[in-house]
């Protein structure tokens, strides 16, 4: 299994957890999804997410 560090937006966080990737998808995050590096996130903040087969298993650091 391949595992990739993708470029991402947060477009919801609350009750509904939604990421835009740079190609436009938009993603629902798990809740049990964990987030390295960060206490929270809030909207319009550019994240790495790491996926394996096509699933988010974790939003780490920030995008440069």
């Amino acid at each position: 299994m391949t595992v990739e560090a993708v470029p991402a937006t947060v477009r919801t966080w609350g009750d509904q957890r939604e990421v835009v990737l740079d190609d436009g998808r938009v993603l629902a995050v798990a809740a049990q999804v964990p987030l390295e590096g960060f206490r929270s996130l809030r909207t319009g903040q550019r994240v790495r997410l790491r996926m394996t087969a096509g699933v988010i298993t974790a939003i780490t650091w920030p995008v440069d």
